[in-house]
């Protein structure tokens, strides 16, 4: 069976990262399970991640309407890919970031 993948909000911007998870920020909600491809970018080099929505949270409301905080499991990705965020997140350096992929 063919899964369609969602692609990121233009407005999405990384939240927060830790070892097993991505929050990336965004004013458009997607429901949990929606599949979603993107590219978290961490010190110039780019890891595919293609995995569901886990939660999303509504953080902030203001004038302009709701932020929302998706949440992404990193389970799609391999061991070793995880590891080098774990390395990544200790080293305490750079500036990750995600990029959207059309989908």
């Amino acid at each position: 069976m063919f899964k369609s993948l969602a692609a990121l909000p233009k407005d999405a911007r990384l939240a927060g990262l830790w070892p097993d998870k991505v929050a990336v920020e965004s004013r458009e909600a997607l429901l949990p399970g929606t599949e979603v491809a993107f590219r978290l970018v961490l010190e110039g080099n780019a890891l595919r991640v293609t995995a569901a929505v886990q939660a999303c949270l509504v953080v902030a409301k203001d004038r302009r309407g709701y932020v929302f905080h998706l949440e992404f499991p990193l389970e799609s990705v391999g061991s070793a890919e995880r590891q080098i965020v774990t390395l990544f997140i200790a080293k305490g350096r750079g500036e990750p970031y995600v990029e959207r992929i059309e989908a």
